[in-house]
């Protein structure tokens, strides 16, 4: 029997983090092999909140609510709405494929079309309500249901003074009532992944509003887009909030630290493995070479780091439920990671039990390091890049097409 990942009616960002899971899953050098990623999205939830790998372009911020609009204008029921919303869904798809400006580039679905499984609105979800857009606080599948409910409460508490003015209801309503007059006359059917210069500044003014301390709402205020390998690597750091600069620098040294961690862990794989030995001088070149390059790059902060002051920002700021074994996995190869030389934890036993010890704890019986079938059929290659906490090409095309927006004199169409 094949495995498979799968989730009940829990919190749309359990939901998110599934489908994320399962994309990281199809590409072997980000997988979490030593479940680390409780830490990881903490740092990325508070620098760039509401984003996702699985998001494309900024306008779906726009495009899932307005058609959600359309639909509680329809009065469509709860027993329908999933459908009428999927069968909009599509309609986008062929609209954006065939619209004016001919730029496929991040269309959701473009490819798979009406044989779409997760569609914007899935993938979305969660983000809406970070970045201001929804207001309804439960699941998608949660929010059709209400429908219902909502149409009657709605009708029954909605009053108008004599000059056709909302005196009651005013708070009534699942999304931002800033959505509304955005919408464009021919939507959906006719559509462009291009932002105009309104939508653009009252998707900024959301988010911004809603996440004000991040690094990415820094960002949008300023309207400086930049691309670079890491965050902490942004030519314009130097002018960072202290505080984004700060949440950067532990980040920073988190994930150069436990680079190290996840090296060992597949050069610990190839050795056991017969068929990789070619493989294991990359992985003692990369440890020797690459890492050690890393480590001595910032060992004067790292010399200084006030991990203290690291927990505090994940578990408090960041929010990050972490296990009080990730923590003192974390906390013992620190102690290693900063105490001794890359050449001389390549053969430490301390440090190689601690990764088996690791890999155990997280996966049981079908742990790799324990178990023959499983080593059999590793890729290679796991959870080997460098942790950039969401600053990907996704979050770049998200904050370029507000920024190339708001720089432009595009008016709403």
């Amino acid at each position: 029997m094949g495995s498979f990942v799968g989730w009940i009616d829990y919190t749309e960002k359990d939901k998110q983090k599934a489908l994320e899971f399962i994309q990281r899953f199809q590409e072997k050098n980000t997988v979490d092999e030593l479940g680390l990623g409780v830490i990881r999205d903490a740092f990325a939830d508070l620098l760039f909140p509401g984003t996702s790998t699985l998001h494309t372009r900024a306008r779906y911020f726009l495009f899932i609510p307005w058609i959600y609009l359309k639909l509680e204008e329809k009065g469509i029921s709860s027993a329908e709405i999933a459908q009428k919303a999927r069968q909009e869904e599509i309609r986008l798809i062929k609209a954006l494929l065939e619209g004016p400006s001919k730029d496929e580039d991040g269309i959701i679905g473009k490819s798979a079309k009406e044989r779409l499984k997760n569609l914007p609105s899935t993938l979305y979800w969660q983000g809406l309500s970070v970045w201001g857009m929804r207001r309804f606080s439960g699941s998608q599948d949660q929010y059709h249901r209400y429908l219902d409910s909502f149409y009657k409460f709605k009708n029954n508490r909605i009053k108008y003074n004599e000059d056709g003015e909302l005196l009651e209801g005013k708070t009534l309503g699942n999304w931002n009532p800033g959505l509304l007059p955005l919408i464009p006359d021919k939507f959906p059917k006719q559509a462009t992944v291009d932002l105009t210069k309104e939508e653009a500044s009252f998707i900024r003014d959301s988010f911004v509003q809603r996440n004000p301390s991040s690094l990415l709402a820094h960002l949008m205020i300023t309207g400086k887009v930049a691309v670079s390998d890491y965050p902490w690597l942004h030519p314009e750091f130097s002018g960072f909030p202290e505080i984004n600069k700060r949440q950067l620098e532990h980040a920073r040294n988190f994930a150069v630290s436990l680079h190290g961690a996840a090296i060992l862990y597949n050069l610990i794989l190839t050795r056991m493995d017969e068929n990789r030995k070619a493989e294991v001088e990359t992985y003692r070149q990369m440890m020797l070479e690459d890492w050690a390059i890393e480590m001595k790059n910032i060992s004067s902060e790292l010399s200084k780091w006030n991990r203290e002051a690291f927990w505090r920002i994940v578990k408090v700021d960041g929010q990050g439920n972490v296990s009080s074994r990730t923590e003192r996995f974390v906390e013992e190869w620190l102690d290693i990671a900063l105490g001794d030389s890359p050449e001389k934890i390549i053969e430490n036993k301390t440090a190689i039990n601690l990764i088996i010890q690791r890999e155990c704890q997280i996966k049981g019986s079908q742990a790799r390091v324990r178990n023959q079938r499983a080593l059999e059929r590793w890729g290679g290659a796991s959870g080997i890049r460098l942790y950039s906490f969401r600053w990907n090409p996704e979050v770049m095309m998200l904050h370029g097409d507000i920024a190339t927006a708001l720089a432009g004199t595009k008016n709403r169409a």
